[in-house]
Order: C-alpha cells, then sequence, then structure tokens
C-alpha cells in the first residue's frame, strides 16, 4: 500500500523519489545528533554501509534515521511518539527483534504501547492492502531461498554456521541464535543505559537474524552514535567504531571464508559489552 504509488511512476522517477526520501531522513538524522557529538559527520562520511545504502537502494537507511528520532523524542518524555515511530522499523524487523527486551527491562512501557499502537495500524493497513491472508503469503515470500541468497556474505551466526559446517545447517545455526538472544537478553538487562542498552541489542540483531548483509552494518553506526551521547564507555564505543567504520567488515564479507571473521567482530561488540558496560551497572534498571 505505501509502495505502489511509486510503481505507477516511470521507474527513475520513482527511484529519484524513494532515494530523496532515504537521503532527507538520514541527513536529518546527522544533523540532529551532530549538534550533541560532531563526529557523528565523520563516521557517517566514511561508512561504507551507510554508502552501500543508497547505491543499492536500500531501506535500512530509514530505519536507522527513525531510530534516531525515536531517541530524541524519549528524551523529551514523548515515549508514546517515539513508541510510534520505532513500530515504522517493522519494515527491518528482523534486525530490530531483540529491541522490545531493552524497553521491557526498562520499563518504558509507554514506548512499548505505542509501538502496539503503531503496529495495530500498520496490520489494520496490511488487511486493508491484501486481505486477512497477507501474512501466509508473507511467510511465504519470506521463506523462499530465493532471497536469502550466499550466506557466507551475510553478517549472521547463520554465515558462522556455513562456512564452518560448508553447508547450510539450521539446528546450529538456531543454537546459536539462540545462545546469542540469550547474552543481548542479560545484557540490555545488565546494562542500566536505556541508549547503550540498545545499541548492543542492535548488534545482536545483526548476529541472530537470518537475513542481514553489508548495508545492514549501518545499525552500528546508530548503535556508536547512542553509545556516544548516552554516555556508554570510549572501550565500547572504540569497538563499534572500529568494527562498524573502517571498510574492513564490508570486504571481509567479499572474502570467502575470511567473512567468518565479521559475526565473530560483532560478538567482540557483545563481549565488550559484558566486561565494560554490566559492571557499571551492578543493578537491573528499576
Amino acid at each position: 500500500m505505501l509502495l505502489s504509488p511509486l510503481a505507477k511512476l516511470p521507474y527513475h522517477t520513482a527511484y529519484a523519489i524513494w532515494q530523496s526520501l532515504s537521503l532527507v531522513l538520514v541527513l536529518a538524522f546527522l544533523y540532529l545528533y551532530a549538534r550533541e557529538w560532531p563526529e557523528t559527520v565523520v563516521l557517517a562520511a566514511t561508512s561504507v554501509p551507510l554508502l552501500i545504502n543508497f547505491t543499492n537502494g536500500q531501506d535500512v537507511g530509514i530505519a536507522a534515521a527513525l531510530t534516531g528520532f525515536a531517541f530524541l523524542l524519549i528524551r523529551r518524555g514523548n515515549d508514546f511518539a517515539a513508541g510510534l515511530l520505532l513500530s515504522l522499523c517493522s519494515i527491518k524487523f528482523h534486525l530490530f527483534i531483540l529491541v522490545p527486551l531493552v524497553f521491557v527491562f526498562h520499563r518504558k512501557w509507554r514506548v512499548l504501547q505505542g509501538g502496539l499502537a503503531g503496529g495495530a495500524v500498520l496490520w489494520g493497513l496490511s488487511v486493508a492492502a491484501a486481505g486477512f491472508a497477507w501474512p501466509k503469503a508473507f511467510l511465504g515470500m519470506a521463506s523462499n531461498p530465493g532471497i536469502h541468497l550466499s550466506p557466507e556474505r551475510m553478517t549472521t551466526f547463520r554465515n558462522l554456521t556455513f562456512l564452518l559446517a560448508g553447508q547450510e545447517n539450521l539446528a546450529v545455526e538456531m543454537a546459536m541464535n539462540i545462545a546469542g538472544a540469550l547474552l543481548v537478553a542479560y545484557l540490555v538487562w545488565r546494562i542500566r543505559n536505556l541508549e547503550t542498552a540498545v545499541g548492543v541489542a542492535l548488534t545482536g540483531g545483526l548476529l541472530v537474524s537470518h537475513h542481514a548483509y553489508s548495508q545492514d552494518l549501518l545499525l552500528l553506526l546508530v548503535a556508536a552514535v547512542l553509545f556516544a551521547t548516552g554516555g556508554a564507555s570510549r572501550a565500547l564505543l572504540g569497538t563499534t567504531i572500529a568494527v562498524g567504520l573502517p571498510p574492513t567488515a564490508f570486504l571481509l564479507l567479499f572474502a570467502r571464508p575470511y567473512s567468518t571473521f565479521v559475526p565473530l567482530m560483532l560478538v567482540a561488540i557483545l563481549m565488550v559489552a559484558l566486561v565494560i558496560e554490566v559492571p557499571r551497572g551492578q543493578q537491573s534498571p528499576g
């Protein structure tokens, strides 16, 4: 429903509109956060995933910007509106799947209420556009192996499983995903700073998702900005920048078998959070 009007336009016109929308949102995100942390602009200017987001016409830049806007609303006490914005990140729900845990453990009930309200509206719009059978159609599309090509080029535990075993192994992948999700759940429970916890959850999402490629590493830029503006340790911020800023991770994803190092680099961010951030907040929120 939201994108179909573009399909009625000439391709280049639709492409220009889509890219312009993404660019405006990303620039607004950078402008708003650069006033607080000027290094935001430097990170964006040297971010290969941000470049890939535009050259591939992806939507992760939109989700990244919406996340940033939501936290500006949270800081101003507009939790419900923030939840509404975050519900739009359902366009990349597989990458944000661990984020709701943060708001549960930090008892940000109004954010969750806003997210549920926004989700209900989106569900209603989906039914209006495609009927009540749309979830089945969506699952059929999402389960098509043709859209999950080259697992060795993903940022996820699926990449690690594929390269270690030499083939797809769903049982091993799921075991790793569960272990990773439990680790992230523990971290966001123990880390008292909300921005830091969400940055950790975004990092975990890049690992436990079944589908995440090089452009999705753009979420590490969001994590770094949240770490910097939310008061995370220099060790966690520096590790995240080292993983997400240079072209190293991007290049490794196209150099089998060295792409195995990318999920391990993301695990390293979580390990720094475990060793550094957890001791800084010895009690769970509330």
